[in-house]
């Protein structure tokens, strides 16, 4: 195995996040029919910036939509759907993503107290499906 491919993936510990830099490698790779991960290393930065950005305007008008790329979701936009399926209000979605100015929350402390707060996740929680660590 190549030198330049053994750096790259071994300073990658998660094995979920290796797999989609080297699908996304090799589709970079297979574009420009490059055979060898040395002859990126040894590349000219400039030149390779030029390449990354003709690939990507390339797959972008060949209109490649996000199902087409793996893709994981936001974790907060996950966290804000799961929220309004469990019927949270907004302003309370809005405290949890820190969406609310710190004057709000004084000026209604009541609304946005941790304990008032902890009973709105509570409806969340069986959405996730991961317990609060407390």
């Amino acid at each position: 195995m190549q030198r330049s491919y053994l750096l790259f993936s071994n300073a990658i510990h998660e094995k979920t996040t290796l797999d989609k830099y080297i699908w996304g490698l090799k589709g970079f790779m297979n574009f420009y029919k490059l055979k060898d991960h040395n002859a990126l290393s040894s590349m000219d930065g400039k030149m390779l910036q030029v390449m990354i950005e003709d690939f990507v305007m390339t797959k972008k008008s060949e209109n490649i939509t996000k199902s087409g790329i793996k893709n994981y979701l936001n974790p907060l936009e996950v966290f804000t759907e799961k929220c309004t399926q469990a019927g949270i209000e907004e302003k309370y979605i809005d405290a949890f993503c820190g969406r609310i100015s710190q004057n709000v929350i004084r000026k209604h402390y009541t609304d946005y107290s941790p304990e008032a707060m902890r009973k709105h996740y509570d409806k969340v929680e069986s959405f996730l499906g991961l317990p609060l660590v407390e």
